[in-house]
């Protein structure tokens, strides 16, 4: 009767356990998200350096707007890949820094053409 009650006690700590790690390997696959810092300000920083002083007032306007929306679509595709940007000032470290993954984006973006990309 005693190992009965042990063995009943040891399957259901084996049970428990097994169905607590598939749990979180389900919830990870599908829900966790992976948290990476930019730095906004360099961001904008490098694109004025490099395409400021190329273009006229006119067309500030018109690559402002799309730089822009290059800026708004990088960061909601990192999101559609459950990747949550956060700005790097808010961080003190340890999260992978997104900066130039995120400059490449809106690089790719505006040279794709069809964005009213002003031409440089």
């Amino acid at each position: 009767m005693k190992n009965s009650n042990i063995r009943m006690i040891f399957i259901g700590l084996v049970t428990g356990f097994v169905a607590s790690i598939s749990f979180q390997l389900i919830s990870r696959s599908f829900f966790e998200k992976k948290f990476v810092i930019a730095k906004p300000r360099a961001i904008i920083a490098n694109h004025l350096s490099l395409y400021a002083t190329k273009l006229s007032e006119k067309d500030k306007e018109s690559y402002a707007a799309v730089f822009s929306k290059g800026l708004e679509d990088s960061i909601n595709d990192l999101k559609k890949e459950g990747v949550v940007v956060i700005v790097s000032d808010a961080v003190l470290g340890g999260l992978p820094d997104y900066t130039e993954k995120i400059e490449k984006m809106i690089d790719k973006k505006i040279s794709k053409g069809g964005t009213n990309a002003p031409s440089i």
